[in-house]
């Protein structure tokens, strides 16, 4: 891939998909630690940040994706933290 390029890096998403299944799946008391949650929040932030290019479309797809499942998290406990930052996001 052609570092020069505006394309997403297969980094970001990949790393969105793993934090995301970590969130999803990892024991509750795990995932609500603030030294845990407060990075992956910060994460999905900063990949729902458009930069107004049609490559940025496939990250915030993805992002969007991932936030959704959180979301649905059977937990409200760990749910709840997310939804109650990220959702005024992507309404904007």
């Amino acid at each position: 891939m052609n570092r020069d390029s505006d394309e997403p890096k297969p980094d970001e998403i990949t790393t969105l998909l793993a934090v995301g299944i970590f969130i999803i799946k990892a024991p509750s008391d795990v995932v609500q630690v603030p030294n845990l949650q407060y990075p992956a929040i910060n994460l999905l932030k900063q990949s729902l940040q458009s930069d107004k290019k049609v490559v940025r479309f496939e990250v915030q797809l993805k992002c969007i994706q991932t936030i959704r499942a959180i979301f649905e998290h059977s937990n409200s406990k760990v749910s709840v933290p997310y939804i109650h930052i990220l959702a005024p996001r992507m309404i904007e």
